[in-house]
């Protein structure tokens, strides 16, 4: 990443969590002087601490990502403290939210008065006890889901690898193709949650499951360079026989990009940056394509049209693509089935009565799981 690109991405980093961290200072005065808390100015002062605290992990993460040594525990004790205040931060957001919406809902909804059972206020009534008691218990319910979340998620999920078998049945699918198996890896992330040993364990895994090939959806590090050479070494002996493809996704980029590809090719991975692919497997043209990293603006670096220059017309056809978003544009370039990442399966969810909590669901319409439209069809 350029110095232009570093500072406009700390800029943007930086706004977004001031204007989180002023929201949620603001609702949290209100909800002191609403629940009459004993000794107001000593919980405002204390939670002004608090964020200021994480403002410096944040800092820190930020500065030691980029001189490296994720390796050490000490660093990576940084980075972890830094990672969870941040999702906190945006679970508590996303919180404050959620209720002044269902608030504003209340108040919008038409009320039915009686007139003759009218109830006039005066600016002297007594405040409703169980209204405070409702505040009160309502705030400290959200502080802990905001805080045990992310914990929660931080200890078990980085290392809890499951393997998601999924059939995938295609009305055009070469009857050469059929029983052919592919094994996905997306956002290693290599760094203070994912150290070369964890990325061992999934390589290991990996190639015990024997499958024809292999791909890697994007984020094979984190946000720096000094990632690199831990990836690199734990990649070592990842194979497939049909091969091992890989594109890259935006955390690639925040760190130098051709330095991730230069490493990875090394251990025999063949990065799709807006390329393609098309070995003949049993008689059978098979089309593997991958664009680069498709963000938004300057941070756009996909290229559809000059992936899919020569792409036989008769192949079937497969994209790898770190983000989900592709997958209408994927369609209209013919590609039958697209593989992608980015959004780790929604990996802070949970379900409530039978029905998936999925907060990144507000935000992307491809999530998790298999999505099937105009008979193509998208796994994330």
């Amino acid at each position: 990443m350029n110095i232009f690109r570093l500072v406009f991405f700390g800029l943007t980093i930086f706004t977004m969590i001031s204007l989180m961290e002023l929201f949620i200072f603001r609702n949290f005065r209100i909800w002191v002087r609403a629940t009459r808390l004993s000794n107001p100015k000593r919980w405002l002062n204390l939670f002004i601490a608090v964020l200021m605290g994480g403002n410096v992990f944040i800092i820190l993460r930020f500065i030691l990502s980029r001189i490296g040594g994720v390796e050490y525990s000490l660093i990576r004790t940084f980075t972890t403290l830094a990672g969870l205040f941040s999702l906190t931060l945006f679970l508590t957001f996303l919180g404050i939210l959620g209720i002044k919406l269902f608030f504003l809902i209340k108040k919008m909804i038409p009320k039915t008065i009686s007139r003759d059972k009218q109830v006039l206020r005066t600016t002297d009534e007594v405040f409703d006890p169980s209204r405070r008691t409702f505040l009160k218990y309502s705030g400290m319910a959200l502080a802990g889901v905001s805080i045990g979340s992310p914990i929660i998620g931080t200890l078990s999920t980085p290392f809890d690898f499951n393997v998601v078998r999924v059939p995938l049945l295609f009305n055009n699918l070469p009857r050469e193709l059929d029983g052919l198996t592919i094994a996905q890896i997306s956002d290693i992330h290599s760094g203070a949650f994912m150290s070369e040993k964890d990325i061992k364990r999934i390589v290991d895994e990996v190639n015990s499951l024997k499958a024809d090939l292999i791909v890697i959806t994007g984020d094979f590090i984190d946000s720096a360079d000094s990632e690199i050479p831990p990836l690199y070494r734990a990649l070592e002996g990842i194979k497939a026989d049909l091969g091992v493809f890989g594109c890259l996704g935006n955390h690639d980029h925040y760190g130098t990009a051709s330095k991730v590809v230069s490493a990875i090719q090394q251990r025999g991975i063949r990065v799709l940056n807006n390329s393609q692919v098309t070995p003949v497997v049993n008689g059978t043209p098979l089309t593997i394509a991958g664009i680069d990293d498709a963000g938004m603006g300057i941070a756009n670096y996909a290229d559809f049209q000059k992936t899919v220059e020569g792409i036989p017309q008769d192949s079937f056809k497969i994209l790898l693509s770190h983000r989900p978003t592709v997958f209408g544009t994927a369609q209209k370039y013919g590609f039958d089935l697209t593989l992608s990442g980015h959004t780790h399966g929604g990996q802070i969810a949970g379900e409530i009565l039978g029905v998936d909590i999925n907060p990144i669901g507000l935000f992307l319409k491809y999530v998790k799981g298999l999505y099937i439209e105009n008979t193509r069809k998208l796994y994330v």
